[in-house]
């Protein structure tokens, strides 16, 4: 069936995926485009890719440590079983709808956030580093006060 020829032309229109939102809430564009040259889609892929990095190299220290308690570790065989761990752990969790749709929900909030520019950035990191300085002044005269205090108390 062609999605031009159903009866609800406001839902599905020429050329555009019944599946993806279209409506007035996200601006017309589907729900997968962000404003930067990779969509959400591929943001959360990228994010597998990475658990399997990660849990690839956890389990390769682990097993490792674990064979080595008992005879000699043998490098390539360790890499295959963590590489196996790895590949069903995110198997696993890529097939789970609920997980992936909340790393699709994840991805979405976190393309509308705004970002601050560089200049927002130093001025933030400036007022931390001043905070920063002032409060471990006032903590070093307090210091400095009680330690004189209590050094006139015990002599």
């Amino acid at each position: 069936m062609n999605p031009t020829d159903t009866d609800n032309e406001d839902d599905i229109t020429a050329g555009q995926d019944p599946s993806i939102s279209h409506g007035a809430d996200d601006g017309g564009l589907p729900a997968t485009d962000i404003s930067r040259p990779l969509g959400i889609a591929r943001w959360v892929q990228f994010g597998y890719i990475a658990l399997f990095a990660l849990s690839f190299w956890l389990f390769d220290r682990i097993t490792t440590v674990v064979w080595d308690q008992f005879a000699e570790p043998n490098a390539a065989l360790i890499s295959g079983i963590a590489a196996a761990i790895a590949g069903l752990i995110t198997l696993v969790m890529w097939r789970s709808t609920s997980i992936r749709s909340f790393a699709q929900d994840s991805a979405g909030e976190l393309a509308k956030v705004t970002w601050p520019n560089k200049k927002e950035t130093w001025s933030n990191t400036v007022v931390v580093i001043v905070t920063s300085v002032i409060a471990s002044l006032i903590l070093f005269t307090f210091d400095a006060a009680w330690s004189a205090i209590t050094d006139m108390i015990y002599q």
